[in-house]
């Protein structure tokens, strides 16, 4: 998804105060959602190998990557949009076809990884109503 993602820092003043611990955490986003929650799962809207845009690209060092993009959902409620683009050469660390297992669990179960700072857009209903709408049971 293409959209104007920021850092968190720039948008503290207008995040609501009940998402601050969630987006401020600097551990496992995967962790914390699941003690808060009786279900966690993960749906996997997009998996596909893709060309990199310029900043993406200076962060990790390659040219194209893993594109994921997911919802997570706790307790059937959607609460999390996330784009992760995983290199290449972590797909030789265990990171490729993880299908529904949610990327904190792979990631924070290894020392060698490191999370960087959340960054945040603001989603347009009309482009992605079915995050929007609760799962039906």
């Amino acid at each position: 998804m293409r959209s104007s993602w920021e850092p968190l820092s720039q948008y503290k003043d207008i995040i609501p105060d009940r998402l601050h611990p969630l987006l401020c955490e600097t551990g496992s986003l995967t962790a914390l959602l699941r003690a808060r929650c009786g279900a966690l799962h993960v749906e996997v809207l997009s998996e596909q190998k893709c060309r990199l845009e310029h900043e993406v690209k200076a962060i990790l060092k390659c040219d194209s990557a893993l594109c994921r993009e997911v919802v997570l959902y706790c307790d059937d409620i959607p609460v999390v949009y996330g784009q992760s683009w995983i290199p290449e050469s972590a797909n030789s660390l265990g990171l490729s076809n993880i299908g529904s297992t949610p990327l904190g669990e792979r990631l924070f179960d290894q020392q060698a990884w490191k999370r960087g700072e959340i960054e945040v857009t603001k989603l347009q209903k009309r482009h992605y109503p079915h995050f929007y709408q609760v799962k039906a049971h």
